[in-house]
């Protein structure tokens, strides 16, 4: 069953489940790689492309703890933010469980709190236990995006990734993905699109 359905997981088992997400964005807003990782299992994937396609951004499919952990560390490097993680919803099998949730997402550039994007986002997660509830597969998805969406975490990662492309044969490597020559690090990426993205955003289907 899904988790949007009737049925919910008892409160102590989603209150496991949930704090993977409550560490995942500690560690991000904390700066804390250590606490981050204890999110996301050895083998996890995150994917934030239906996020970005509604900035006109293709990202990256992090996976694995290694790379996922660099991936935020990076793209938050000269940011400040906040993560609130609320309304979620799980059902579990043993150990193993899915979770949606809603995170409400504020970045700002450090240097300069008056400018901010505020961003909410629907997260549905896929878990594994072991002696913690961990993220084995997480995909983000945007709700809907408001304020100066030049200090969105989003534009960052472009930045970043237009910064990491080089001439062909350099082997770059941006959060552990071959970028603009041959690596075995993981898949080619091009530099997304320069689509400007608009200031406010609302998906429907979350009506």
């Amino acid at each position: 069953m899904m988790p949007g359905g009737t049925a919910a997981a008892p409160a102590g088992e989603l209150a496991g489940a949930m704090d993977a997400l409550f560490r995942f964005g500690a560690g991000v807003d904390h700066g804390d790689a250590d606490l981050l990782a204890t999110a996301f299992s050895d083998d996890a994937v995150v994917d934030f492309g239906p996020c970005g396609r509604r900035m006109g951004l293709e990202f990256p499919l992090p996976a694995g703890r290694e790379t996922i952990v660099g991936f935020l560390r990076a793209k938050a490097g000269t940011q400040a933010t906040t993560h609130v993680v609320t309304n979620g919803r799980a059902h579990v099998e043993g150990d193993v469980a899915r979770l949606r949730a809603l995170v409400d997402a504020t970045p700002l550039p450090k240097g300069d709190h008056s400018r901010r994007c505020r961003t909410m986002n629907r997260y549905d997660v896929d878990l594994a236990r072991d002696d913690l509830w961990r993220m084995s597969r997480l995909v983000v998805s945007s709700a809907w995006l408001t304020g100066d969406t030049r200090c969105s975490w989003a534009n960052g990662v472009r930045a970043m990734l237009e910064h990491a492309r080089k001439p062909a044969g350099s082997g770059s490597v941006c959060f552990g993905v071959a970028v603009g020559g041959a690596a075995d690090a993981g898949s080619k990426v091009e530099a997304p699109p320069q689509t400007p993205p608009k200031a406010s955003l609302w998906n429907p289907s979350l009506q």
